[in-house]
């Protein structure tokens, strides 16, 4: 734990071999292996560590996590429908529904799971995010809520900094709900991330919002700039979601300016999947730029990958799959993933669609 905590992570590795096998040297292994991006052995370790013992909170949270980063939403799901809730399980029930997209039933059993003081935290910060969709913040900037979310919101973060005796450690999640919920107070905002930034320049968090600021204020070359510092700082697990989220803004300024910088938004979208292969947007913008290229059987399957891991439940995505299979000649496939969009969305607009692509495979 000691090599762990200070990011020696060869040093750790190598004491966990030369100990005799137990359930927390494996559980420390297996978080070694995430940090090397090793997730399929990962995975296999906390497997058979859940299997071993289903009632072990932390093995179960553990291999939450790992599934999500691997891309196995579909195990993930089975998971959340078979797994019993247990005391103190109620923190690795809302991460696999929180996961797979079951937002409302997630935000239910955090808020149970934050009565245990072994949990409130963490229960908090999701709970949190997920009222805030922070999630989406790749694709756009500053997602609005509701009057009534804003009053939760309000209180689990007076909750929240309740919990913490240094300011620093929310103050950022407090200017980011400033923003939400009220873009014109931004120069108020650009204030304070300024001071944070001055005495800590490497504030991936403070150096995130900053940049979501200059694109706000149509200033795409400090924001540039900003997430470029924060995509080059040395990789910090603890910031994972910022540091993804950076890299994607990034791809998606590079998108945007098509040319040579093609390249460069495939690298940033790689380096996201690389360390967690659940990212949508990733797959997202990396179908776009097939699309550009046309290379549209391509895009279909990259398309498809944000069809699955989004449980088929938006119907524009599903719309991208069967367009590009359009594209690529495959009139067969894209009549029957037509036929599948209208059986989930009957009012969806895809019929003119599945109109031509009939009227393609006419003699």
């Amino acid at each position: 734990n000691y090599h762990k905590s200070n990011r020696n992570i060869s040093e750790c590795r190598k004491y966990c071999a030369m100990v005799d096998s137990n359930c927390e040297l494996n559980r420390i292994l297996a978080d070694i292996l995430v940090e090397e991006n090793k997730f399929d052995e990962a995975e296999c370790i906390l497997k058979t560590l859940h299997d071993q013992n289903k009632d072990d909170v932390v093995v179960l949270i553990s291999y939450c996590r790992i599934l999500y980063r691997n891309g196995k939403r579909n195990v993930l799901e089975e998971l959340a429908n078979s797994q019993e809730i247990c005391a103190g399980s109620y923190f690795a029930k809302g991460l696999q529904l929180k996961y797979t997209g079951q937002y409302a039933k997630a935000v239910r059993v955090f808020n149970i799971a934050r009565k245990d003081p072994s949990w409130v935290q963490e229960s908090l910060i999701n709970m949190i995010e997920i009222y805030l969709r922070t999630d989406e913040l790749a694709e756009c900037l500053f997602v609005r809520i509701s009057r009534n979310d804003t009053e939760v919101v309000e209180s689990l973060l007076d909750q929240l900094e309740a919990l913490y005796t240094e300011p620093k450690n929310t103050i950022v999640l407090r200017l980011y709900y400033k923003m939400v919920n009220d873009l014109n107070c931004f120069e108020e905002v650009e204030e304070v991330l300024l001071s944070i930034v001055k005495d800590d320049n490497s504030s991936i968090p403070a150096l995130l919002l900053l940049a979501k600021i200059y694109v706000l204020r149509c200033n795409n070359e400090k924001s540039r700039d900003l997430l470029k510092k924060i995509v080059n700082l040395p990789y910090n697990i603890l910031f994972e979601k910022e540091i993804g989220q950076a890299n994607l803004m990034l791809a998606k300024m590079y998108m945007e300016n098509d040319g040579e910088h093609l390249y460069h938004a495939e690298t940033l979208c790689n380096n996201c999947l690389k360390h967690n292969k659940s990212c949508t947007y990733a797959w997202f913008l990396l179908g776009i730029k097939r699309e550009k290229e046309q290379r549209h059987s391509d895009a279909a399957q990259l398309f498809e990958k944000v069809w699955n891991l989004e449980a088929r439940t938006n119907p524009k995505t599903g719309f991208k799959v069967a367009i590009n299979l359009f594209y690529a000649k495959n009139f067969t496939k894209a009549i029957e993933f037509c036929d599948h969009i209208l059986t989930l969305f009957p009012s969806y607009d895809i019929h003119q669609l599945f109109n031509q692509c009939v009227a393609s495979l006419c003699p």
